[in-house]
């Protein structure tokens, strides 16, 4: 998925910023399998993963 630049500036804040990275992440493909290995959602795991390895958080699933 490509983000196109929008004609405005964009004014970055901590909330924009965690919401395009949840529009980009809730855009990938899930192909598990049906079952228990559904529990999270594509974007929940990557959100985690997210704020793990980059903004040192414990979780934005709060």
């Amino acid at each position: 998925m490509v983000l196109k630049p929008k004609s405005t500036p964009v004014k970055w804040t901590v909330k924009t910023l965690v919401a395009r990275v949840r529009e980009a992440l809730c855009a990938l493909p899930d192909t598990r399998k049906g079952g228990n290995n559904q529990r999270y959602t594509m974007g929940d795991a990557g959100m985690s993963a997210f704020s793990v390895f980059f903004m040192q958080s414990p979780s934005f699933l709060d």
